[in-house]
């Protein structure tokens, strides 16, 4: 089985390299570890390249938002790097056991998607133990690691663009992942009311500065939730022509590096 490991980042060097030092010492397991930056202006790039040859590679591209750089991510690692099970975190969340990748691997194996019970949210879990045989079940997903099977990917997709930097669409795309049952369920047979099967971790979560605090910009992510769910499961990296032909260029610089 091939396992790809995915560190999405923007302007965060220093944590970068927390996160990137310890996924090397805690991963035993061959897997490809690919970073994706989203135009980042500080020394981002030179944090990666003291890594070498340990990042299986670096995607790079003009600041799109969440979305399109976890895309970035997705798709190389589903494409590219043909991995069974994408493992994708934010460039704030670190592991800090040894082994930590394999329950992620036989989550998503066994049911196509899984998120990460974050301990904020913890008094919404009301079913399951956390562990990849029995994961908790919450009405609350977050960003900070997600697991996805190439199986589950080839039915639902990337995550909808036009989110752009707004943030909140991880929810919006693990709803898409529940309506085809994967990672999740809905309580209601008449209403979509999804649970979300979510994974204990061993992470250190550092996000003492978040992207996503503006009150307005939450409001419109919740707003674009709703517009954006009743459209079809499956989406592209993109959503239209001009964003295809960048979304291309950039995987295509990424492998003639």
């Amino acid at each position: 089985m091939r396992i790809g490991v995915g560190v999405a980042t923007f302007n965060r060097s220093k944590k970068l390299k927390v996160t990137l030092e310890n996924i090397l010492l805690n991963t035993p397991t061959d897997v490809d570890i690919v970073v994706a930056d989203d135009g980042s202006s500080d020394d981002t790039m030179h944090v990666i390249e003291q890594f070498g040859t340990r990042i299986s590679n670096t995607i790079t591209g003009r600041n799109h938002g969440a979305a399109w750089n976890k895309n970035r991510l997705l798709f190389y690692l589903d494409r590219v790097c043909r991995a069974d099970v994408c493992i994708i975190l934010e460039d704030d969340t670190y592991p800090i056991s040894q082994d930590w990748e394999s329950s992620w691997v036989d989550a998503a194996s066994r049911l196509g998607h899984v998120g990460y019970a974050a301990p904020w949210f913890a008094n919404s879990f009301v079913g399951g133990d956390g562990s990849a045989i029995s994961p908790y079940e919450s009405c609350n997903t977050t960003a900070q690691c997600a697991a996805f099977s190439s199986y589950a990917l080839s039915y639902v997709g990337y995550m909808d663009s036009r989110f752009g930097k707004l943030g909140g669409e991880h929810v919006e795309h693990s709803m898409r992942f529940v309506r085809n049952r994967f990672g999740g369920y809905s309580i209601s047979e008449t209403e979509f009311t999804p649970m979300y099967y979510l994974l204990s971790g061993n992470f250190v979560v550092s996000a003492e500065e978040s992207y996503f605090t503006d009150e307005k910009k939450i409001s419109d992510s919740i707003k674009m939730v709703h517009d954006l769910i009743d459209g079809p499961d499956f989406r592209l990296p993109w959503s239209d022509n001009a964003q295809a032909v960048e979304f291309r260029s950039e995987i295509e610089s990424s492998l003639n590096k």
